[in-house]
């Protein structure tokens, strides 16, 4: 197994292509969990389309636990993260893991200097493009925007980010809703629903009568705390957006 991964690095150097595809179909069959990280951080080095389409299956069926590697982070490139995320292969994988390992790939690599951001912002375009975000709701957003990865993102980063998930929202009907109130012990409360719950009440009423009491289970709720981000709904609201 090593022996072949070393060969491949060699003949990859010489340019012999003979070589490296017979060690591709040689790594084929012997390729594994326990190894898979080795030999995707090999195909990204030598961008070898064969070595990288070995690894994929794998990636896919262990998809948080790679893709949060400190391995993954540090010998995947932008180019190959976009690609990763858009082969079908993937389509087990839930859209709001796939924003998750690119927030996450992007904090690993945060050290990048000045001149480095325009092209790590496209980057991030990219990889962004290879997910639906139509996909991912309100309450996965929410739960992405309170995480570390999050947090750690350049502000650059984080508004890319919203900005694609609010543009892409925005496109379709409105389904989900924010609202605030005050609990009973004055304490300022967020929470997300679906709009329809007050809807099919408010249009069912009769005209001019009194506005129904209306019982609604939120998916989400957050308290309400000091420089905390609120998640954009309905056009409403972004991520930085201080709660006041």
């Amino acid at each position: 197994m090593d022996n072949a991964v070393r060969l491949f690095l060699l003949a990859s150097n010489l340019g012999s292509r003979t070589i490296t595809s017979w060690c591709a179909e040689f790594l084929r069959p012997r390729v594994s969990r326990e190894n898979v990280e080795q030999i995707w951080s090999v195909a990204n080095a030598t961008k070898n389309t064969r070595m990288i389409d070995l690894c994929v299956p794998f990636i896919a069926a262990h998809f948080d636990a790679i893709t949060t590697g400190v391995k993954f982070q540090s010998t995947t490139e932008p180019d190959s993260l976009s690609t990763l995320l858009s082969d079908d292969r993937l389509v087990g994988v839930a859209e709001a893991a796939k924003l998750r390992a690119v927030a996450m790939w992007f904090e690993a690599n945060r050290t990048a200097n000045t001149e480095d951001l325009t092209e790590f912002v496209g980057g991030l375009d990219n990889s962004l493009g290879a997910i639906d975000l139509g996909k991912i709701t309100s309450d996965d957003f929410v739960e992405f925007c309170m995480s570390d990865c999050w947090i750690n993102l350049r502000r650059e980063f984080r508004d890319l980010i919203s900005n694609a998930w609010k543009e892409v929202r925005m496109r379709g009907p409105t389904h989900d809703y924010l609202i605030a109130y005050t609990d009973p012990s004055n304490e300022v409360t967020f929470a997300t629903s679906e709009w329809e719950e007050f809807e099919k009440k408010i249009l069912g009423r009769s005209s001019g009568a009194q506005l129904p009491t209306v019982d609604v289970n939120f998916r989400l709720t957050m308290p309400s705390r000091s420089e905390c981000a609120v998640v954009m709904l309905s056009g409403e609201f972004t991520p930085t957006h201080p709660v006041v």
